[in-house]
């Protein structure tokens, strides 16, 4: 029985790996670039500021206050990772107004994910793996239309696997979902 427990909780951490707000952009990213035939080179030389900003946040936590908590589980570790992200993303929206005009909805909407995320982290854990998921699912919507609804018949996956690993709350989680729902539909 503590085998099987343990090997669903292996299961879980690479899902919960492969369904990671990194993930997601990465999936988001080619699915945009094949929709608007943008060059993949050219959309992420507009998102360098704000992968420079994140990559910045974790040196500094990881270099400087020597803290391990690379997940962003706990929400005094999760405070600053926004203001980081968000400032990073605003100087990649810049880039892409220059760059990749016929996006700036799709990047207006990410910012104020980004934005309205990181204010809500200040004071309460919200989701970042749903946030990643559900606007992953709308990305795709928007794109591709409705053969592509069926991707939020695995939302409830997500939402599984960071209660098992105990990340989360329902709450958090759907609250992450809604956030994206509101912003991206």
């Amino acid at each position: 029985m503590a085998r099987a427990k343990q090997t669903t909780y292996q299961i879980a951490q690479i899902l919960s790996i492969i369904t990671s707000p990194v993930t997601m952009v990465g999936l988001m990213i080619a699915g945009v670039c094949y929709k608007y035939e943008i060059s993949i080179t050219t959309f992420l030389f507009t998102l360098i500021p704000f992968f420079s900003f994140i990559l910045a946040y974790f040196v500094y936590k990881v270099l400087i206050k020597k803290d391990s908590d690379l997940d962003l589980t706990k929400l005094k570790t999760r405070r600053y990772f926004g203001i980081f992200a968000f400032i990073g993303f605003s100087f990649s929206y810049v880039l892409a107004k220059q760059y990749l005009p016929q996006l700036d909805l799709l990047f207006v909407r990410a910012g104020i994910i980004i934005l309205i995320s990181g204010i809500i982290t200040t004071r309460w854990k919200i989701s970042f793996h749903s946030i990643g998921y559900t606007s992953f699912c709308c990305t795709y919507v928007m794109l591709f239309g409705i053969c592509s609804y069926w991707l939020f018949l695995l939302l409830p996956v997500v939402y599984c696997i960071r209660l098992l690993l105990k990340k989360h709350t329902l709450a958090q989680l759907i609250a992450g979902s809604v956030l994206s729902l509101i912003i991206l539909l």
